[in-house]
């Protein structure tokens, strides 16, 4: 869970960034065609960049054993004799909270085409609600 919570964290600085590049740079052109480009071209490059490793500097050989958060966090309740919580309860919120802000939006996306659908099927009239 840990490593797909670090690639949505990752996947989203990029689209953020490459969308903020495009409202800033490229949203006031009048070539559609090119804005549309640019716009699945920032979708599928946040989603394909995270997935590259990049690395700047040389990694160094240290003679110290690396420990993990959970062993830390282990050690520290054990030093203190308490016991050791099973899981993290802040992840857990954090993705309770995206799926829900997912689940919303394909609600949203649904209701949305819907809304279309009838408006095509009635000629026009469409029912009052919006978002």
């Amino acid at each position: 869970m840990g490593i797909f919570f670090v690639y949505i964290l990752k996947s989203t600085a990029c689209l953020a960034s490459f969308y903020l590049f495009y409202r800033l740079l490229l949203s006031q052109d009048t070539f559609h065609r090119f804005n549309r480009l640019a716009l699945v071209s920032v979708i599928l490059f946040s989603v394909l960049l995270p997935f590259m490793k990049l690395q700047l500097f040389q990694a160094e050989a240290t003679e110290r054993p690396v420990l993990s958060p959970d062993r830390l966090v282990w050690l520290a309740h054990y030093a203190t004799g308490r016991t050791v919580p099973e899981r993290s309860v802040g992840i857990q919120t954090l993705l309770v909270l995206y799926l829900s802000g997912i689940i919303f939006f394909i609600v949203r996306l649904i209701y949305s085409i819907l809304q279309i659908f009838f408006y095509d099927q009635t000629g026009g009239k469409i029912f009052a609600g919006r978002w």
